[in-house]
């Protein structure tokens, strides 16, 4: 079964376009931190349209969490998206949080039963992880207490066992947020080093070194990007492809399933904006 891969953006030096291919191990997962709301629907929303050409099998293995919200100038881009991609693809409201997340982790532990079964990828992808407020930490992630009193897990803690559970059984996560403070509600310290991949835009010295290990995110100029790899430490700087233009989605329609994959692995233009 082949792995399958996303592009981020074109290199800022003469090399291949910036990638992430996701495998069945611990840590495949993607978070994209800044405030750039533009720049972040442009990485997640190419990257669901190459998913989009490479996966098949059970119905909607690709599941987009909009919490885009009302006010923001993006508002509407995933339904606009949707419209062009194959049912593969499906578009929730942010309302619809819990039933979507308690869906994918009872998935994970079907699988995990079973873990050297071999299982199509399944993707959950969030567009504005700080809208999502049922997965921000509870008091009980605070408690030194094991006792759930027959209660069933909460969401935010169901939403933790997908991201450390799911990707050695290929269900994987992609995410933005827009600060290191609002991951934070979201995601503890042992949270986030389940998470492997991660893109940041620019923010602070000081949170840049919170999230990568380096401030170098201080010192990003705009349309620029660091793709950072916590199993490695390697950092790479990158142009981030931005939202698919109207030209381009109509591509999309025509050539998905047949050319788009060659045109993204080849690094070819596939009538992409970029920033």
């Amino acid at each position: 079964m082949r792995e399958p891969t996303i592009w981020l953006g074109s290199a800022v030096r003469i090399e291949p376009p910036t990638q992430v291919t996701f495998r069945r191990q611990g840590g495949n997962n993607l978070l994209i931190v800044g405030q750039d709301e533009p720049l972040a629907l442009g990485v997640l929303s190419t990257a669901v349209a190459a998913l989009a050409a490479q996966v098949a099998g059970e119905a909607g293995p690709i599941t987009v969490l909009d919490g885009t919200r009302a006010e923001s100038p993006q508002h509407g881009a995933w339904q606009m998206l949707a419209q062009v991609l194959p049912s593969n693809v499906t578009i929730h409201s942010a309302r619809e949080t819990t039933r979507v997340v308690a869906q994918l982790a009872e998935e994970v532990a079907r699988r995990s039963e079973h873990s050297e079964a071999e299982y199509e990828p399944r993707f959950l992808v969030i567009h504005d992880l700080a809208q999502l407020r049922e997965l921000r930490l509870t008091e009980e992630e605070f408690s030194f207490s094991t006792s759930t009193n027959g209660k069933a897990p909460s969401v935010d803690k169901r939403f933790r066992e997908i991201l450390r559970e799911g990707p050695a059984v290929g269900v994987h996560v992609l995410m933005w947020c827009d600060s290191q403070n609002s991951l934070m509600r979201t995601f503890d310290r042992v949270t986030l080093r389940e998470v492997d991949y991660r893109v940041v835009l620019q923010m602070s010295p000081v949170d840049s070194t919170s999230l990568i290990d380096s401030p170098a995110a201080g010192r990003l100029g705009e349309h620029r990007a660091i793709f950072y790899r916590d199993d490695t430490g390697a950092h790479t700087k990158f142009r981030p492809y931005s939202r698919p233009s109207v030209e381009w989605l109509q591509f999309l329609k025509e050539n998905l399933g047949t050319r788009l994959n060659a045109d993204f692995s080849t690094g070819g233009s596939g009538g992409r904006r970029e920033t």
